[in-house]
């Protein structure tokens, strides 16, 4: 906008349907979504039929021409829905300077709000209120045709995920497949291991009886005659206890070689069952268990959705409770003072909560002496860390160690 804006006479600020009709359409447009309107105009009218979003757009600006129901239904929406944005230009008392708060809220992407405080505030001039419509009208245009073009992706990417689903359905077919196969490999190697293991235990038997009755022969030799008879059963059972004892050295062997081919099969079946979800390296089993949290109760706060069992399975495994809340992405926030008060201790995800969630995690354990850790790195890494440090330090506070900078 160039030129020197010109003052407009009187300071009170114009209502919805005193504007130019201009205006209507932006504002209805803009500060509005269908939803509301649709809801708005319910309360004061009926449209016959099943009026589409174009249709309710058009009788919404049409009504707000004169001073009708829904025009003032629309104006206290408007003044109550933005009411912080009308009190902030308020101290600008010139066209100027409400024109560099417009070019700002361009810039940020935020006009909805400076859009009605703009156009209804008492200094807004006809030169500004046409640079602003003109802005907005060609704002809609580029939005028209960034919609068109998102639309073309979503499209595409739909069609994509399609085929990755029907890839991993096909991967986890024969990962399945697989696991079954070196399953019941190993079941007939514990078979073959047990039957090993009973062929020596026989062997060995027959082996002690031989050997005794070797013992027993030798004793009764009393004259050559018998001592040619029994050196000759001697010899024999000799030779019958060697052959039995390289028996028994060869199923020795085999126990061994069984034993494993066993142990790899069981670690070989325990990695692929066991990867973590988004490709991340096993958790050692000892780990998980290396420190035990003896009935702590352990509040997470945060994170991501699709690890949240994954930190469930790590608390529980070391003996504690879990609790968890999302930190207001789709939970009621309030609901944070009761999942903090039924805790022990907290874990706050602070990469993945809002500002709100964020201060009253703080403030509450702060208030009431709860130990809380702050998370940057939403990890399972990061999580079995703090789970350490928490079960070492039962007995004592907990500090805040590298709490993440919130601003």
């Amino acid at each position: 906008m160039s030129g020197e804006l010109q003052h407009p006479a009187g300071s009170r600020r114009p209502r919805l349907w005193e504007m130019e009709h201009k205006c209507h359409c932006p504002i209805v447009g803009v500060c509005f979504d269908m939803g509301e309107i649709r809801k708005l105009l319910g309360k004061v009218m009926k449209v016959p039929g099943r009026p589409n979003d174009f249709e309710i757009h058009v009788t919404a600006v049409r009504e707000c021409e004169a001073h009708t129901p829904l025009a003032s239904l629309l104006h206290k929406e408007l003044e109550k829905k933005y009411a912080l944005y009308v009190q902030r230009h308020k101290t600008v008392k010139d066209a100027e300077g409400l024109y560099a708060l417009w070019q700002k809220a361009m810039e940020d992407g935020d006009i909805a709000g400076p859009l009605w405080a703009i156009l209804s505030h008492a200094s807004c001039t006809e030169e500004l209120l046409h640079a602003v419509y003109c802005d907005v009208h060609m704002l809609q245009h580029q939005v028209g045709a960034g919609h068109r073009v998102e639309q073309r992706a979503l499209l595409r990417l739909r069609h994509e995920n399609a085929a990755l689903g029907r890839e991993l359905a096909d991967i986890q077919s024969r990962f399945t497949k697989y696991c079954e196969e070196r399953t019941l490999e190993i079941s007939a190697l514990k078979e073959q291991l047990a039957a090993a293991r009973a062929d020596v235990v026989r062997h060995e038997s027959t082996a002690t009886r031989c050997a005794a009755e070797l013992d027993s022969l030798r004793g009764m030799i009393a004259d050559a005659d018998d001592h040619l008879r029994l050196s000759y059963r001697m010899l024999t059972a000799e030779a019958e206890c060697t052959a039995l004892k390289a028996g028994v050295a060869e199923l020795e062997t085999q126990l061994g070689k069984a034993e494993a081919d066993n142990r790899r099969l069981e670690t070989e079946l325990a990695r692929l069952a066991g990867p973590e979800a988004g490709g991340q390296p096993i958790l050692d089993s000892q780990r998980m268990h290396a420190v035990q949290l003896d009935g702590c109760t352990v509040l997470c706060v945060g994170g991501l959705g699709s690890a949240t069992p994954r930190y469930r399975t790590l608390v529980e495994k070391r003996g504690g409770a879990f609790l968890h809340h999302d930190g207001g992405a789709e939970e009621n926030i309030r609901r944070l003072e009761s999942v903090v008060a039924a805790a022990d201790a907290v874990i706050c995800q602070t990469g993945c909560i809002s500002h709100n969630a964020y201060w009253r995690v703080k403030e509450q354990c702060k208030r009431t002496g709860k130990p809380c850790t702050f998370v940057a790195n939403p990890s399972l890494s990061s999580f079995l860390q703090v789970l350490d440090e928490l079960a070492r330090h039962r007995t004592e506070p907990i500090e805040e160690e590298h709490e993440p900078e919130r601003r």
